[in-house]
């Protein structure tokens, strides 16, 4: 049944994908792992858009469908939220109008008690940097679904260096990402999901709190 709902978002066959969902939802499956391979289907239809074969019309139904199966899924809360949270900021980058993974992270972070500030889609690099304020810790997730987004996350994280900022800014990027291209834009890390984004975001938040209070000791 996996391979049919990643195959059903893939033909962008939203009432099949739907039905699939609540069979899944009733036989008690795990809700992250129906978001993992509705991940794998629209990432699918991504890289179907940069080989030409699907159009930008495509990509837009694919994220009506995601939100149509957000309504149906809801994510454990977490029994207490993080007690040092550092500030987190979500933006699909300039080029980009996908906010499919973007918008599942900032629900599943919701939901761990962290609330991250979402600045929506086809974001400058300047208007991200107008969210960072001076000698502010950042976790910065990039998100991108297209191969064009790449060259915008490069500019964002290039213009963090030259206004001398990215040593206290984490950038992470989503997406149809992978180590490659975490290389080629210069990120920190890259997240495979939204489970892996979440455990970056504590790794970092508890590193520099630990370090924070070294230094207050």
């Amino acid at each position: 049944m996996d391979d049919q709902l990643i195959d059903a978002i893939l033909e962008l066959n939203e009432d099949l994908v739907i039905e699939l969902v609540n069979e899944k939802l009733s036989q008690g499956e795990d809700p992250i792992s129906i978001i993992k391979l509705i991940q794998e289907g629209v990432n699918r239809v991504g890289i179907n858009y940069d080989q030409g074969k699907y159009f930008i019309a495509d990509l837009i139904m694919s994220g009506l469908i995601f939100k149509e199966v957000m309504k149906l899924i809801n994510f454990p809360s977490a029994e207490t939220s993080l007690i040092y949270p550092i500030k987190s900021i979500f933006a699909t980058v300039e080029s980009d109008i996908h906010d499919i993974g973007k918008n599942i992270a900032v629900t599943y972070f919701n939901s761990k008690g962290v609330n991250p500030i979402d600045l929506g889609v086809n974001v400058p690099a300047n208007v991200i940097l107008d969210h960072i304020v001076e000698n502010e810790t950042v976790v910065l997730f990039l998100s991108g679904l297209i191969t064009s987004s790449y060259y915008s996350m490069k500019k964002t994280i290039a213009l963090l260096k030259e206004k001398a900022i990215k040593d206290r800014v984490f950038v992470i990027i989503c997406g149809l990402v992978d180590e490659s291209v975490r290389t080629y834009v210069g990120a920190d890390y890259y997240a495979k999901d939204v489970v892996d984004s979440f455990e970056i975001y504590t790794q970092i938040t508890k590193s520099i709190v630990q370090r924070e209070d070294r230094v207050n000791a």
